[in-house]
């Protein structure tokens, strides 16, 4: 009987040895999990810190860092209409000046009367 209590004793000690190492193991994967964690959180915090702009209030008035501001037109020509002063606000789109369209016009035109006389000459 004292061999089969020795053994028991043994398997009973070693049972009970796994089971407190496997908690121990799984104490401390949970604590390194937890650091890793916390340091990605602050690592992710850090980041979203930089990338939020910078707000300065304050009062004051917002003026162009230069007085002259380029404009430009896709034709060229003569000013025929300018509809704003200097100092006038003016929005996206909005037409500010007309150009001399004579020469323009006469180009339509007579590229008109040619789709007219190339129609005629392909019904005959």
């Amino acid at each position: 009987m004292k061999g089969n209590l020795g053994i028991g004793s043994l398997l009973k000690n070693r049972m009970t040895l796994l089971i407190g190492l496997t908690a121990f193991l799984l104490t401390v994967s949970l604590v390194l999990a937890s650091r890793h964690s916390h340091q990605a959180s602050g690592a992710a915090t850090a980041l979203t810190i930089a990338h939020q702009p910078l707000l300065i209030a304050g009062p004051g008035r917002v003026e162009p860092s230069s007085e002259d501001i380029k404009i430009g037109s896709e034709l060229s020509g003569r000013l025929k209409l300018v509809k704003v002063e200097e100092g006038d606000a003016i929005h996206r789109g909005e037409v500010l000046a007309e150009l001399e369209n004579g020469d323009y016009r006469a180009q339509v035109e007579s590229a008109g009367a040619n789709v007219v006389a190339k129609e005629a000459t392909l019904r005959k």
